[in-house]
């Protein structure tokens, strides 16, 4: 019988990497002001699903945006699709996931503008 080998712990900046990926497993639950309705966004936004949102959009931002909300955040539990999400969430509170999950750009250290991630 041959004994597997466990992985060698990261070092330097993989170490790094893994250690936020890890910290990234935590969600964060957010009320959307106008429903009411709790919303869970995830700590690590997965680079993949957000090429998939841009496929499926066809190159439009605003749509991108709006089918990766769709996908990553989970409505008091639920997922939705991208047409019940234009069709039963406001347009207001869609705004406000977008800002939580890719900044706004209200900050004054630069975070939520182009090329720097807020989480």
């Amino acid at each position: 019988m041959t004994k597997t080998k466990a992985p060698e712990p990261f070092e330097g900046v993989k170490a790094k990497f893994a250690a936020r990926k890890a910290e990234g497993q935590k969600a964060r639950q957010v009320e959307l002001p106008l429903s009411g309705v709790k919303a869970t966004i995830p700590g690590m936004i997965n680079h993949g699903l957000w090429m998939q949102a841009q496929r499926q959009a066809g190159g439009d931002v605003p749509t991108a945006q709006a089918a990766f909300v769709a996908q990553v955040v989970r409505f008091e539990g639920e997922q939705l699709t991208l047409a019940d999400l234009r069709e039963l969430v406001d347009a207001r509170d869609i705004m406000f996931l977008i800002a939580q999950i890719f900044g706004d750009g209200g900050d004054d250290d630069g975070a939520g503008e182009a090329g720097n991630a807020v989480h």
